[in-house]
């Protein structure tokens, strides 16, 4: 009889833990997240020259691979406020995204891109086969469970077409100054990603010529301090120690089909 009880009282609180989260304004949590990211994340100027300085190069070269009277479409999975779009609308591309947030998503749209409040998985499956020319996915792997991006992997090697460049990007694990304090800043992250698993996974889905690229080192006035140490110390072993603690921010893995 105790038993039967306690498993009436679990359902009921399940029941009620529930309902009390789908009575929750799915739009006043966008809008809360959102004003995280313009606070923590940086501005959208500051956002845009970074993207630029780090994959323009890229973008334009995948895109002059392409006959210059066929269109080519570009998707970013979790658009944001569109800052990656924008990128690629200046180099030429038919740009397309998702985001699960409305605020997100919105904010997308108001600046000209075809966009859609729908989870990334979802949105993909909607799309055809080797219809895509270039394929970001900025900081969401570090936001989901690793089968649901295994599977957004492979929706994404079926969807690009041949030649098409992919670009994931993730905080850098490897340095301790991102991977034990500004990866916790943002309550919605799941789990550090290794960078070698990105790769590996990248190539396992079936891209190539699949290479890491490091970005952004950390610039903190603690860093003089170090120095101070390591002026004392050999220099192999202090550099060692600085890239460990202040290397680069982010890395991304970037890869063709």
């Amino acid at each position: 009889m105790r038993n039967k009880i306690q498993a009436i009282i679990n359902r009921t609180k399940s029941l009620w833990i529930r309902c009390s989260y789908q009575s929750c304004d799915a739009n006043d949590w966008s809008q809360f997240y959102m004003r995280f990211e313009n606070r923590f994340r940086g501005s959208a100027e500051l956002i845009s020259r970074r993207l630029t300085d780090r994959y323009k190069t890229r973008l334009a070269a995948t895109f002059e691979k392409f006959p210059k009277n066929e269109l080519k479409h570009f998707v970013d999975l979790g658009c944001g406020r569109g800052e990656m779009l924008e990128l690629a609308k200046s180099v030429g591309f038919a740009t397309h995204g998702c985001d699960s947030l409305a605020s997100a998503s919105s904010a997308s749209q108001d600046l000209g891109h075809d966009v859609l409040q729908i989870d990334i998985l979802s949105y993909l499956k909607q799309l055809d086969n080797n219809s895509q020319h270039a394929i970001s996915c900025l900081h969401v792997i570090e936001h989901v469970p690793a089968e649901y991006f295994w599977k957004v992997m492979k929706e994404c090697q079926r969807v690009m077409a041949p030649g098409g460049l992919l670009i994931v990007e993730t905080p850098n694990l490897q340095t301790l100054y991102v991977a034990a304090r500004q990866f916790y800043l943002d309550p919605t992250h799941h789990q550090p990603i290794h960078p070698e698993y990105m790769k590996f996974l990248a190539e396992d889905v079936g891209f190539k010529q699949v290479e890491l690229m490091e970005f952004d080192e950390v610039q903190s006035p603690d860093r003089a301090a170090l120095a101070k140490v390591g002026a004392a110390a050999s220099k192999p072993e202090y550099t060692k120690l600085e890239r460990w603690l202040y290397g680069p921010m982010d890395v991304a893995c970037l890869g063709m089909k």
